[in-house]
């Protein structure tokens, strides 16, 4: 494997992403980015800076406990809407969110059907991570592309596969008399997320 190879699974590993799932948020094929893994051509460099910039966010907030994350204040708690609009953005499963808070997914999913919320501080965690991928769409140069193609946002309608990609059927959103919702999570109008279609990556080395 070459070095942009490795450098590629360790940023991905660091997101929690699978190969299918950068393809998808980055409108770049799964085909070529398995390439470049396995050291054939080279990624382009805003793709790379792309995915520095993620691991970066992710580093950053790894943990609830994360020296960084903000003093929750007077904001309310995450419900199973927040949670799942989160996941939806964040390209993670129930499955790893619960592994990162220490719960059993099916003790996750009974504690927000039940209406119950996360704690404030896992709130405002999860919150730091998804203000971060609103911010970070994709690559600069494919957002740029998308940008003069007058293409459509990295995140549709209740587009869930768009975003967490490769994960099981059990956490993808299921739609419900015209609304989207993630299993076990809530159902919800989900209209649009209006992503930043300009990209500076540099803000974030």
């Amino acid at each position: 494997m070459s070095h942009a190879g490795s450098l590629i699974d360790v940023r991905l590993n660091g997101i929690g992403w699978s190969v299918c799932q950068a393809s998808r948020r980055s409108r770049i094929s799964r085909d070529r980015i398995a390439r470049w893994r396995n050291g054939i051509g080279e990624p382009p460099q805003s793709f790379m800076e792309w995915l520095d910039a993620l691991h970066a966010l992710h580093r950053r907030y790894a943990t609830p406990l994360s020296r960084d994350v903000p003093v929750a204040g007077n904001r309310v708690p995450m419900d199973a809407y927040a949670v799942g609009r989160a996941l939806m953005i964040i390209g993670w499963s129930e499955r790893r969110l619960a592994e990162h808070l220490g719960y059993h997914r099916t003790e996750l999913r009974r504690l927000l059907e039940s209406g119950g919320r996360l704690s404030a501080r896992s709130s405002r965690w999860l919150e730091m991570l998804e203000s971060g991928h609103l911010d970070l769409p994709r690559p600069r140069s494919q957002a740029v592309k998308a940008q003069h193609a007058h293409a459509e946002p990295a995140v549709r309608a209740g587009d869930t596969g768009g975003i967490q990609g490769c994960v099981s059927s059990r956490s993808r959103g299921t739609r419900v008399n015209g609304h989207w919702g993630s299993p076990g999570l809530g159902t919800r109008t989900r209209t649009r997320t209006d992503m930043p279609m300009d990209l500076d990556c540099s803000a974030w080395d």
